[in-house]
């Protein structure tokens, strides 16, 4: 399914229009609650069947993002979507917004504009308030959360991503190191795939290929960390014997396997006869 240029423009025009709508919103959201508490909001918000947390959104940015601020950004002719603008107002330290008076958003439109680019990504913008995520915390694998880290990546084009990428990086050499043995070890498991697949109807079968490839994997990554350490402490001997037990029985699965393969092979090629003229 492609999307024609027409299509991106229309689609443009309705987030532009939605975030407009928002900015609306905000202003009547000030108006009405002016002078009056969270209760006056809630209850607003509720008549018109808005949730309290969002119209607390509305109209935190149209308080900071006012009618001249709109009119500068609309002349850079650069998008501005309402996350962005969301972020800029979003309070920092001493409850100030971290991009007050949407100064470090204007230098970056103006710059887009000047390199010919019609659209800023949120990204870079996160980048340049200092906001952006901690990557190490993104890639954790107790606490990393992989879906956000590609969210994120994802709003990042060509040389942008790579710039961020790389910026956010250079200040973490393990970090570095982790993520390209991670990326090195992705690409292999992807040739591993290829190598399966390739030229095969998908069946039961190749699932068991997959998890014989993954348990591979598994014993040499294994091997790659503990390779230098020493002999095993007594708390660690419990799981140790386990270990084996398991790994003995799976190995001797595999070998009766891959026995009994090479035993009927031979066998094919006992019976296979030449005929031979009288």
């Amino acid at each position: 399914m492609s999307y024609s240029d027409r299509d991106v423009q229309d689609g443009r025009a309705l987030v532009n229009r939605g975030s407009v709508n928002r900015l609306e919103l905000g202003d009547k959201l000030l108006t009405v609650t002016a002078g009056g508490g969270d209760g006056v909001l809630d209850a607003f918000c509720d008549a018109i069947g808005l949730s309290p947390r969002s119209g607390r959104d509305y109209r935190l940015v149209s308080r900071l993002c006012t009618p001249p601020l709109r009119a500068k950004i609309a002349a850079t002719g650069v998008q501005a979507t309402w996350s962005i603008l969301r972020e800029g107002a979003r309070t920092g330290a001493g409850g100030v917004a971290v991009d007050e008076g949407y100064r470090t958003l204007l230098v970056l439109l103006e710059e887009a504009a000047a390199q010919g680019r019609d659209q800023l990504k949120l990204p870079e913008y996160h980048q340049a308030l200092g906001t952006a995520p901690a990557l190490g915390d993104l890639m954790d694998p107790h606490r990393g959360d992989a879906a956000k880290l590609v969210e994120y990546l994802g709003g990042l084009q060509g040389g942008a991503r790579e710039k961020i990428v790389v910026s956010l990086l250079e200040a973490d050499a393990r970090l570095r190191s982790s993520v390209r043995k991670t990326v090195n070890e992705q690409h292999r498991r992807e040739r591993d795939r290829e190598r399966i697949d390739c030229g095969a109807t998908p069946g039961q079968w190749m699932a068991l290929a997959r998890d014989l490839v993954r348990v591979g994997d598994q014993a040499t990554g294994f091997i790659a960390r503990h390779q230098s350490a020493g002999a095993l402490c007594e708390e660690q001997l419990p799981a140790a014997r386990d270990a084996l037990t398991k790994i003995e029985l799976m190995a001797t699965w595999i070998k009766l396997r891959v026995d009994g393969e090479s035993e009927s092979a031979r066998r094919e090629r006992g019976t296979a006869r030449v005929p031979v003229a009288v």
